[in-house]
């Protein structure tokens, strides 16, 4: 398996997981990096926090969050990364 079609397997892995939990977003990569971003907005504690360790307890190489948008209230929208 090439190094692309693994990180496309493991983006589609990773939707999935996201619909079963109920957690909406997107999912992307860099062809350039081996790393998968997924894009939420929500809740830190139900939506981010919740995230980072389903993607902990799955396995995945979590590296962090970057947020992207926020209006100082708990609620936020950010990126975070994962090494495949």
């Amino acid at each position: 398996m090439t190094d692309i079609a693994k990180i496309i397997e493991k983006e589609h892995e990773i939707n999935d997981l996201l619909e079963e939990n109920k957690l909406f977003g997107e999912v992307y990569s860099d062809s350039n990096l081996p790393i998968i971003y997924i894009k939420i907005e929500g809740d830190w504690k139900h939506d981010h926090l919740f995230l980072a360790n389903l993607l902990k307890e799955h396995g995945y190489s979590y590296l962090g969050e970057h947020v992207t948008s926020s209006d100082g209230s708990d609620s936020y929208e950010a990126v975070h990364s994962v090494i495949v």
